[in-house]
């Protein structure tokens, strides 16, 4: 049964002081069913709900010992030890990858296991994922990953060719919106840190996934801007009329999940989690960590350098 939770703070003020309330949609984050609002109030968009919580089942292991559940795990070579492979084979340092425009040097493998600027990824590391997890994506998956210029650019570039299948560059492999009820992207927040966003079509709620919460990167996001450029996509595909619907304003809620696994130690892992993250949740798994998370960290850049090394030359479908 839906529950309607209102915000409701009274002050004592005069009268003629008095104005209309400004109610916060509160979500149902379980089932991602914003609740309604009530007659003569006004809704104030985007809205945020701060300690959102969206209940997982237990975690399930994160890499190796459950090769099956992850999309990814086909490329995962039996028996190499990445960082070895890294270490000993210079000349695999300079890969061509086919998913990815330039040569993959050593930077991109020196950020990756820790080498130099305390191992925080790059664009390139979190397109290149999203790029593989979207190829292998079943041709009945109702869902999509957008590059992370996505929300870095949303408003330098056009993004409706991306959401109807034509993206600007066909390697990001994105499914149209049309064909999806989920949509996930990467949110970076300057300079380095990755939170993951994940946008459901049918109510426009705006789960966040972030494994430093203490960051508090939600206060440093723009969701009035992003919330004009989900208005303006959906409007352009035609997506009302496609769903039968009458064409209205993009209202998004905006859900901070606090059941996620938060990072530890001195290094930039905030990127590792969120590919973490988007694998697992693609892969229909909970999001978890089978150990601590200093250790799940390096296991899964480990399993992250043998996914970028074992698809370089040919796809797995």
């Amino acid at each position: 049964m839906m529950m309607l939770v209102v915000e409701n703070k009274k002050k004592p003020v005069k009268e003629k002081n008095k104005k209309k309330i400004v109610a916060s949609n509160i979500v149902d984050a379980e089932n991602h069913i914003p609740c309604l609002l009530l007659q003569n109030q006004v809704q104030n968009v985007p809205r945020y709900r701060p300690g959102g919580v969206i209940r997982n089942e237990p975690p399930p292991p994160v890499s190796f010992s459950d090769p099956p559940a992850l999309l990814l795990e086909p490329y995962v070579i039996p028996g190499c030890a990445a960082p070895s492979l890294y270490m000993g084979n210079k000349p695999a340092v300079f890969l061509k990858h086919r998913l990815y425009n330039e040569r993959i040097e050593a930077r991109f493998w020196d950020l990756l296991f820790y080498s130099i600027d305390l191992g925080y990824l790059d664009e390139a590391h979190v397109d290149l994922w999203g790029r593989l997890m979207n190829e292998r994506r079943p041709n009945d998956a109702r869902w999509t990953i957008m590059p992370s210029s996505f929300f870095a650019a949303f408003e330098t570039f056009e993004w409706v060719g991306s959401a109807l299948r034509h993206s600007f560059d066909p390697l990001d492999g994105c499914k149209s919106w049309l064909e999806v009820d989920r949509v996930y992207f990467p949110i970076c927040i300057n300079p380095h840190h990755w939170v993951l966003g994940e946008l459901w079509m049918d109510t426009l709620s705006l789960n966040l996934y972030d494994s430093l919460r203490s960051f508090r990167a939600v206060t440093m996001i723009d969701f009035v801007r992003f919330e004009e450029l989900v208005d303006r996509i959906i409007v352009d595909i035609d997506y009302w009329n496609h769903m039968g619907l009458p064409v209205q304003k993009a209202s998004i809620t905006v859900t901070d999940v606090t059941d996620v696994p938060q990072q530890e130690g001195m290094f930039g892992e905030c990127g590792v989690f969120m590919l973490m993250f988007m694998e697992q949740l693609v892969s229909g798994r909970a999001i978890g960590i089978s150990m601590a998370p200093v250790f799940a960290a390096t296991n899964f850049r480990n399993r992250m350098g043998m996914v970028y090394y074992g698809s370089a030359a040919k796809a797995i479908l």
